[in-house]
């Protein structure tokens, strides 16, 4: 016996999302990371720090122009880095 009979277990799994990720998303719109990010946040709570989302802001419209990114896949980025603030 382990002695843990009768605990129940509390814990609750989330996500914390990176500025790479977040930005990896925006640059390829049918890529195997926006897949799994979609698929995971739709499963789990998501949370992005602060610095992360002022980051994303700073630098997604240079990327999205210097990588021809469609408006959309900028304002996907923006938009869930806005919803999964800590």
């Amino acid at each position: 016996m382990d002695g843990g009979e009768g605990k129940e277990e509390t814990s609750q799994k989330a996500l914390v999302i990176d500025t790479n990720i977040i930005i990896s998303s925006m640059l390829k719109e049918a890529g195997y990371t926006r897949r799994v990010l979609l698929l995971l946040s739709a499963l789990y709570p998501t949370y992005t720090p602060k610095h992360a989302i002022e980051e994303i802001h700073r630098h997604a419209q240079y990327l999205a122009e210097r990588k021809g990114i469609p408006e959309r896949s900028r304002r996907y980025a923006q938009k869930y880095s806005q919803e999964t603030q800590e």
